[in-house]
């Protein structure tokens, strides 16, 4: 077994699966292949996740889910610093950054023990609820630090590295991106044909307020065509766009909940355009790669993380977001070949985002450390 291979990667994620998210779920594949590619590999994660607090081991992996209680839409969990001091020496941490509580930590234990980090930075989160205007204070105090200390942070799109480098001050040299991936489930041989009766549109992802997924509700409601939404997923948004829903008096959405891997690919079969109306990514969203990987011709908002995934393969809105929205649906409605073009387009480019790249991309970062 190589040297490197000998290190134990540890991914430390606020939240994990079930839990929904595009961050916990990228974590979650990348601990199970780095596992069956001969890693030692341990994730660090709260029972705020939906896991049953303890330590759960399979294979290479062992999962530990620690008491946590929620505070402002972060899961504290008491015992992170015990566990991050409690690390083996030959340890080298994988920070999934999105949340408070979680970098501070691993930055003072990094300091204190010498363990080397590596800070994968998944979105600058927007503030929100009564807390939000801290949270801006304690990214600027916080993650600028986190991020320069780190052995090596990954973006997640061009756009992103550069956040990382004006924003928090991270040498150029310290970044590397490394997009999103699909995983092979997702990829579907379709021959794409063009809705007759009605279009089908869908959405997949949590309902928070970055999704922004009230846009979409307020464009079907403007549509003169026959359509129908899906909604999937959950999130403390959704009884607010029940609300919305229910005012407008429209019966032509429906509201699926959470579901998993197998349960969505059927949705993008059943579907033929899928959306993503949020006002930030963190890049290369995970839902979008997803559904193009299914050929579903992706409408998205013209915003930081959704512009570089579908400037050349989807269709971008830009503001008044919903009126835009209404009018691209109808439009595509009204040519169907353009339908046809954008499917094809969303399978190839689907294809450049496969696991297999990313791992050995990821693998390539940690060579680098240990080094």
């Amino acid at each position: 077994m190589s040297n490197h291979k000998l290190k134990v990667i540890v991914h430390v994620s606020a939240y994990y699966p079930p839990h929904i998210g595009g961050l916990e779920r990228v974590a979650k594949i990348s601990a199970e292949k780095l596992a069956k590619k001969g890693y030692k590999v341990r994730v660090i994660t709260s029972s705020s996740s939906g896991i049953k607090k303890g330590i759960e081991q399979k294979d290479n992996i062992n999962v530990i889910a620690l008491w946590s209680f929620e505070f402002a839409h972060t899961p504290i969990a008491p015992t992170l610093l015990w566990h991050l001091l409690m690390l083996p020496y030959n340890s080298l941490i994988h920070l999934h950054l999105a949340h408070a509580y979680y970098p501070e930590l691993v930055l003072f234990v990094s300091n204190l023990r010498r363990i080397p980090y590596i800070a994968h930075f998944h979105l600058d989160v927007e503030p929100s609820g009564f807390f939000g205007p801290l949270f801006v204070l304690y990214k600027k105090i916080v993650w600028a630090p986190v991020l320069q200390n780190a052995s090596m942070v990954i973006a997640c799109s061009q756009e992103q590295a550069l956040v990382v480098k004006h924003k928090f001050g991270v040498k150029k040299e310290n970044i590397v991106v490394i997009a999103n991936a699909v995983s092979e489930d997702f990829f579907f041989p379709r021959i794409y044909t063009p809705p007759t009766r009605q279009i089908r549109l869908l959405f997949i992802g949590r309902l928070s307020l970055q999704k922004r997924v009230e846009r979409l509700i307020e464009a079907v409601s403007k549509l003169t065509i026959p359509a129908h939404l899906t909604i999937v997923g959950d999130g403390e948004d959704r009884s607010k766009l029940e609300a919305l829903v229910k005012k407008l008096k429209l019966t032509n959405i429906s509201f699926e909940g959470k579901k998993n891997d197998k349960e969505m690919q059927e949705y993008h079969r059943n579907h033929d355009v899928f959306l993503i109306s949020s006002d930030k990514e963190g890049g290369t969203p995970l839902v979008a790669l997803e559904a193009m990987a299914a050929g579903l011709p992706i409408i998205g908002t013209n915003v930081s993380g959704i512009r570089e995934l579908l400037s050349d393969t989807g269709i971008l809105v830009n503001e008044p977001y919903a009126e835009n929205f209404t009018r691209v649906i109808e439009k595509l409605w009204h040519t169907p070949k353009e339908l046809i073009t954008l499917s094809k387009k969303s399978s190839e480019k689907a294809k450049q985002y496969k696991w297999s790249r990313f791992i050995d991309q990821l693998e390539g970062v940690y060579q680098n450390i240990f080094l």
